[in-house]
């Protein structure tokens, strides 16, 4: 398996200002000298306990005690469609026990690290955008996972890391232009983050020992895994919708209904539209 395999979109110029990037992030990614997201203290305490047989409950919420941000939103996603929905949920060990300890601990490790990855002064709108995007998908993923009778907590999951790279990317072509004192091109930045942010969320994931599902439909991985394809068709069409959802692209629902994920989701024009609506409505984006 290749590790990188995506090409610079055509619109980008490949001068020599893009050239030099492209050698210089591409070097940086396969001797292993990127800086990747260092994962918080209350994921790596979360996974420590995970591991112990004999766990209680109050050790697992104990962690995030200091955390309020991500309790919050791991109580707004439990409440949610995608972990069965239809009640609040007040505390945290409600959430546990609704979805479990594995996956409460996956979302503690999720939404760390969005904490550490979007959390920065620089090209502050771009991150916001990503982050809306990532967001977006999470939310339509989970929803096209209960239309397609899979499970919704991963594919929240799958969405809310399917375009991970792109900020951590974006993050080394900033140390780099000051370790370098040169000034890159907006449009070469563009193009850095869509060549190397897929290899970047294999690092990524598999740094973070994500479940295999995660890591296979993030750094979009071959697999004969039944589930693993639902779930990469689910996450790839739910990163489309949001894009849409989020104003970044303008195809029209009859195209969309056209797509080869649509068909095998068996989803036509008025049932996207009616996924596009919902996600507009529902306030989570």
């Amino acid at each position: 398996m290749s590790a990188i395999s995506e090409e610079p979109p055509v619109a980008a110029a490949i001068d020599e200002d893009y050239a030099m990037w492209e050698n210089t992030v591409l070097h940086r990614m396969e001797t292993g000298e990127v800086r990747l997201p260092v994962m918080p203290s209350a994921a790596t305490l979360a996974l420590a306990l995970s591991r112990d047989p004999n766990l209680e409950t109050s050790e697992l919420t104990a962690v995030l005690g200091h955390d309020p941000a991500i309790a919050a939103n791991i109580l707004r996603v439990t409440s949610s469609a995608a972990y069965g929905g239809g009640t609040d949920i007040q505390c945290l060990d409600t959430a546990i026990a609704r979805i479990g300890t594995r996956t409460f601990v996956q979302l503690v490790s999720a939404f760390a690290i969005q904490s550490e990855i979007y959390s920065s002064s620089e090209r502050y709108e771009l991150l916001t955008d990503y982050r809306r995007h990532a967001s977006a998908t999470a939310c339509l993923a989970a929803d096209l996972a209960k239309r397609a009778r899979t499970d919704g907590g991963s594919a929240f999951l799958c969405g809310l890391l399917f375009t991970v790279g792109k900020p951590v990317i974006l993050h080394l072509v900033q140390d780099l232009q000051r370790l370098l004192d040169r000034t890159a091109k907006d449009e070469t930045i563009e193009t850095l983050v869509e060549q190397f942010h897929v290899e970047m969320a294999r690092q990524i994931c598999r740094e973070w020992q994500m479940p295999l599902v995660i890591q296979s439909v993030c750094g979009r991985l071959e697999s004969d895994e039944e589930e693993f394809q639902t779930k990469k068709i689910v996450t790839s069409f739910a990163d489309q919708l949001a894009s849409v959802v989020c104003g970044f692209a303008t195809p029209s629902v009859d195209e969309l209904a056209d797509s080869v994920e649509a068909r095998f989701l068996h989803l036509g024009a008025d049932d996207i539209q009616e996924i596009l609506e919902a996600a507009r409505e529902s306030g989570e984006l």
